[in-house]
């Protein structure tokens, strides 16, 4: 259910970068992306492929689906984890789920990021089944675990680094040998999934980011930076810090510390590598968010019970819960344009790393209309074998929408169109540009405006001066 609402609101349009330009593309034209697709930890695309095959379902309705569907079995674990690694019972575990649920980091990630929340509800599901840690595990337990644990590796390559480092650690510090016969599965599911990729590993970094843009770098944020990593870290994770640390303290799961602290260092791996964006230190930000969301929501409900009256104790829990619920809610549900806190407070947005409001696509979902529009307009009034040059966060619409055989080109920054000279026919060759924004700047452009609305303009490219 809180997963839906940002759905309701948002529709008939999706919600999520990677859903409009990776998932529904990918699963509406299965065939012709797979050998791309293959060689990027494909597991869960192949699901939804298989679904969609076994449904019939359109790509849009079954990618919603399946992120609503994601969030509910994210929410069952959390509330199983906190049964079994917490000690919980069932009114706080359920009060535990609910806070985690509502936060920022957790919304953010489940955003677009499906397989990252899959993954996260797998590893949560696999540490639940081994404890509490008992001298002697049952197979039964282990077996369990060594699927779960696997398939979790298999479906990303970061959360599985992160459970794969997780275990290794935890099964030398506690000495048990099924721990450590666990993490040696684990390890080789998850060295089979990068063997599979050898062959392809730079082609990865180089390609996945055509098909699959997890970071929002438009033509106006400031690139990847230990500024902007820094404004992130404190707008995403410093409200969490205080009762997190709160129940770091308290918990004796050394597990979930050991995930915490991996965390940690990759989120600020910019400090050592600060323009290496491979290692995804934005990405690590979110995951360590999601975990100090779990050890927050632990931090107050000890709180409550050890550090307040009973008197008092249900009026605290209320009021911390209340004020999460409204601040989810308004991520979930407030208009992409009123949306601007962190610009606001800290002088930096951290749009290039995430959406500041979950009504967001490719652009802000109330705009969706008009680029749909805009693309009928193609459809019917340019000639069937034209180029289409704009924007790569269009690329996905255009992919769906864009009819016959118009083909769609898109670039990284405005002088990028000059790079597609030579596959300008100038009879059929167009720009698809902002309302705001200026051709005058793309020197050896010759344009004439054919198109226009209040969010984007058409120009038909008359000439290219033909340059080197």
């Amino acid at each position: 259910m809180v997963r839906l609402i940002p759905e309701m609101v948002a529709h008939p349009y999706p919600v999520g970068y990677d859903v409009i330009n990776y998932y529904i593309p990918v699963i509406t034209n299965f065939q012709e992306y797979w050998p791309i697709v293959s060689e990027q930890y494909p597991l869960y695309v192949l699901i939804l492929h298989f679904f969609q095959a076994a449904t019939d379902l359109q790509p849009q309705i079954l990618v919603s689906i399946s992120g609503l569907i994601l969030y509910g079995f994210f929410s069952v674990s959390l509330f199983i984890m906190s049964r079994r690694l917490f000690g919980l019972g069932e009114f706080y575990s359920m009060y535990l789920t609910l806070f985690v649920i509502f936060q920022l980091p957790v919304l953010r990630t489940a955003w677009d990021l499906h397989k990252d929340i899959l993954s996260l509800t797998l590893f949560m599901i696999a540490i639940s089944l081994i404890f509490p840690l008992r001298p002697r595990i049952g197979w039964y337990s282990l077996i369990g675990t060594s699927f779960v644990a696997s398939v979790a590796v298999s479906l990303d390559k970061m959360i599985g680094a992160l459970l794969v480092g997780s275990f290794l650690i935890y099964g030398f510090v506690v000495r048990s040998k099924y721990i450590i016969l666990l993490s040696l599965i684990i390890v080789g599911f998850f060295a089979a999934a990068i063997a599979s990729n050898y062959g392809s590993i730079g082609h990865f970094f180089n390609v996945s980011a055509e098909y699959s843009e997890t970071n929002l770098l438009s033509q106006n944020s400031e690139p990847y930076s230990p500024k902007s990593l820094l404004t992130l870290f404190l707008v995403v994770n410093c409200p969490l810090l205080v009762p997190a640390g709160f129940g770091f303290i308290y918990s004796d799961n050394r597990l979930l510390k050991i995930a915490v602290a991996i965390s940690a260092i990759g989120s600020f791996s910019w400090v050592i590598f600060p323009d290496m964006r491979a290692i995804a230190a934005d990405r690590w930000i979110f995951v360590l968010g999601i975990f100090l969301s779990i050890f927050a929501g632990y931090g107050i409900v000890r709180y409550a019970q050890t550090k307040t009256h009973p008197r008092f104790r249900r009026r605290l829990l209320c009021l911390v819960l209340g004020s999460s619920i409204i601040l989810g809610l308004t991520y979930e549900t407030m208009p992409y344009h009123l949306a601007s806190f962190s610009e606001n407070m800290l002088g930096q947005s951290i749009e290039p790393f995430g959406p500041a409001t979950m009504q967001f696509n490719s652009i802000a979902v109330k705009d969706t209309g008009e680029l749909l529009r805009t693309i009928n307009w193609i459809n019917e009034n340019v000639p069937k074998d034209a180029i289409i040059i704009g924007e790569k966060h269009w690329r996905g619409w255009m992919e769906i929408k864009l009819q016959e055989d118009r083909s769609f080109l898109y670039y990284s920054d405005t002088s990028g169109i000059l790079q597609f000279w030579q596959n300008c026919r100038l009879e059929n060759c167009y720009f698809l540009a902002r309302s705001s924004q200026s051709l005058e700047n793309v020197s050896g452009i010759t344009t004439r405006q054919v198109y226009h609305n209040n969010l984007f303009t058409i120009y038909e490219i008359d000439s290219i001066k033909r340059t080197q």
